[in-house]
């Protein structure tokens, strides 16, 4: 995930929740609800752990965070997932310092293309920079194609603005393709993220119907890698850092910043309506 302040555009799988309302031709894949951290299996999952080692210092954004696979960081509490950023965790590999959680789906678990519904609250603060976002399976970035589908920064943002973004090799970092919008709460309150990944398109809403979506992006004319790298299937993010591009300083006393994840939903399109629209 890297900076994106830019152009601004206009468990197992058995039956979906209230809150899981795929677009019309969609079916149930897989959705993921949490009564015990045993819900998060090794089969589902990868923790990514560490401060991004030599090749990726501070995960490449200048993160002051150490990501753990221990249950300060992550657990599960009345039926929910808890990814938690502790700024001044004593027992820090290394010292004293922030820690927090990140974990990802494994490769194959998603489907290219899909309706994606994650249920979560993100937390405000300053030094926090929460994230519901995907990447590509293969190769570096950003060739490898991102998409932010929610994230608040605690150096940017007000405590009712959430921002989606889409990066790739033509556009990134500060020329990531960025939807900044409000959402009153954004931080602290749940919301349902959701995202429409076809191979002509790519939709992101926070609550509201796809239909007004809060960014949108076309598939370009003759697109090439570049413009155009999701076609891919991707791995589902969601973490907590702290400090760095996005999250700004993190005063000693604040915090902890909790991600709380509902459940997760993914669907893919029927036989019928599986055919790609445009040539």
């Amino acid at each position: 995930m890297r900076l994106a302040v830019g152009l601004c555009l206009a468990g197992v799988l058995i039956a979906t929740s209230a809150s899981a309302e795929p677009p019309k031709g969609y079916v149930l894949r897989w959705r993921q609800t949490f009564r015990s951290i045993a819900d998060l299996d090794r089969v589902n999952w990868l923790h990514e752990t560490g401060d991004g080692g030599p090749k990726l210092p501070g995960w490449g954004n200048g993160e002051r965070q150490v990501y753990t696979g221990e249950d300060r960081n992550l657990f599960v509490e009345d039926g929910r997932l808890h990814i938690r950023a502790i700024v001044a965790d004593a027992n820090r590999p290394g010292g004293e310092g922030p820690t927090s959680a990140r974990i990802m789906t494994r490769p194959g678990r998603l489907p290219n293309y899909g309706y994606f519904e994650i249920r979560a609250s993100l937390p405000c603060g300053a030094g926090a920079w929460p994230a519901i976002w995907l990447l590509g399976e293969s190769g570096d970035w950003p060739a490898r194609g991102e998409i932010d589908i929610a994230e608040w920064s605690g150096r940017y943002f007000q405590h009712d603005e959430l921002q989606s973004a889409l990066h790739a090799t033509d556009f990134h970092g500060a020329q990531a393709r960025v939807a900044r919008y409000r959402v009153k709460p954004a931080c602290g309150a749940f919301h349902v993220f959701k995202l429409l990944k076809t191979a002509d398109e790519i939709r992101v809403a926070v609550d509201h119907d796809l239909d007004h979506p809060d960014l949108t992006y076309h598939r370009p004319v003759s697109a090439g890698a570049g413009s155009w790298p999701y076609d891919q299937p991707m791995q589902l993010i969601l973490n907590v850092a702290v400090g760095g591009a996005l999250g700004g300083d993190a005063p000693r006393g604040s915090g902890p910043f909790d991600l709380v994840v509902d459940e997760i939903a993914v669907f893919v399109p029927s036989v019928t309506t599986a055919v790609r629209r445009s040539p």
